[in-house]
């Protein structure tokens, strides 16, 4: 087996043969006393400009989004046709699974009369109520309604209802109960579900 250097590259070793170049010694001569020949330098392509300029251009482009965003508030997606923007208690496109015997409320205290509107659906019916506090401790501890505010009645599932209840000022709970306790639904929103001002 006999070693070859090639200009440039590492060692190579190869089958038989003779070789023209023996590899160089630590003083860069060959064995042989001749200069080894001197490696090029390795030329690495320039990115160019255009590719700096397009990266700048994202860079801003994504710094403008932001401030948008922040300076706005964020966007609101509006509620049908109501195009109703409030305090959003919840975001469009979210959803709530309710298995059996389950329930979900979202609490809120508000100072003046205000409205809660929205647009929901529910896979398997849903009972929306207006309730204080206790009166959602009393339903999750007992699985029973004692007392509400307000009531939806049953929401029809694979239908859209519009939400769109007055509350006075207080500390209130929005339940989400299921119909039936021992069937599990899901509720999904079509709409921010916004708190605004009478």
């Amino acid at each position: 087996m006999a070693g070859r250097y090639r200009h440039g590259s590492p060692f190579v070793l190869g089958l038989g043969g003779s070789t023209d170049a023996v590899p160089p010694t630590t003083d860069g001569r060959t064995k042989s006393g001749a200069q080894a020949p001197e490696s090029a330098p390795l030329k690495v392509p320039k990115k160019g400009r255009s590719s700096v300029y397009i990266g700048v251009g994202v860079a801003i482009i994504v710094v403008m989004v932001v401030l948008a965003y922040i300076l706005t508030g964020g966007f609101h997606h509006a509620g049908g046709s109501s195009g109703t923007q409030g305090r959003v208690l919840v975001p469009f496109g979210s959803s709530y699974s309710l298995p059996s015997g389950q329930f979900d409320g979202l609490t809120f205290t508000i100072n003046s009369t205000s409205i809660i509107q929205g647009e929901l659906n529910s896979s398997r019916g849903v009972d929306l109520y207006v309730m204080t506090p206790t009166e959602f401790e009393t339903l999750v501890r007992t699985l029973n309604v004692s007392g509400y505010e307000w009531a939806s009645g049953e929401v029809a599932d694979q239908s859209i209802y519009q939400v769109d209840i007055t509350v006075t000022p207080g500390t209130w709970v929005l339940a989400f109960t299921p119909p039936n306790q021992y069937i599990p639904t899901g509720v999904g929103f079509y709409s921010d579900l916004t708190l605004t001002p009478a």
